[in-house]
């Protein structure tokens, strides 16, 4: 919750002209699971994890949801031992980079919505995700997924679940959209 808080009210501040719903689906973008994982691997948090031995040999130390999970726990730790001006400072200094430049910033949003609003626009028509494949075992799986659009493939993208290889696959759909194809027409 303090991690929310503190998002929210710093992109209010670095976006005031943002409508609220561009606010919304940003800070979300910032605040999933994957983001936070993100964060605590540029702080180095799993190497302080106290595993248990079955996590440990699984590679848990890379699972984004243990990472976002450290994270949340560091912030809510600060929070507790110093308050919100604390907490926010932490939150505020290792979230301003992703949010200064607008282009990056409106980039990390909700990538599927993005997508989904840009052809419905120019076309009157959304896209559609296809699972492509899957790999590993039941609980290190790797979901591939590719983002179609009138049978032409826009983009793909592989995570660890479903959710977010279509949103790796958006965010490649949206960058082959705006690159040169798009540029001539």
């Amino acid at each position: 919750a303090v991690i929310d808080l503190a998002v929210g009210y710093a992109l209010f501040r670095h976006f005031p002209e943002m409508r609220e719903g561009d606010l919304t689906r940003l800070r979300a973008a910032l605040v999933n699971e994957r983001h936070l994982a993100r964060m605590a691997r540029d702080l180095a948090l799993g190497t302080y994890l106290l595993l248990g031995k079955g996590e440990d040999t699984s590679q848990g130390r890379e699972k984004a949801s243990i990472l976002s999970c450290a994270f949340e726990a560091v912030a809510g730790a600060i929070f507790l031992d110093g308050g919100y001006p604390a907490a926010a400072e932490f939150v505020e200094r290792h979230f301003t980079p992703w949010f200064e430049d607008r282009q990056q910033a409106m980039f990390l949003a909700d990538a599927k919505s993005s997508l989904q609003e840009l052809l419905q626009e120019r076309f009157n028509e959304g896209p559609r995700y296809v699972l492509e494949g899957e790999e590993g075992p039941d609980h290190n799986k790797i979901f591939h997924v590719s983002v179609r659009f009138r049978e032409e493939i826009l983009g793909q993208g592989s995570a660890r679940n479903k959710k977010e290889a279509e949103q790796e696959a958006a965010a490649m759909a949206l960058k082959n959209l705006a690159g040169p194809k798009q540029a001539g027409q």
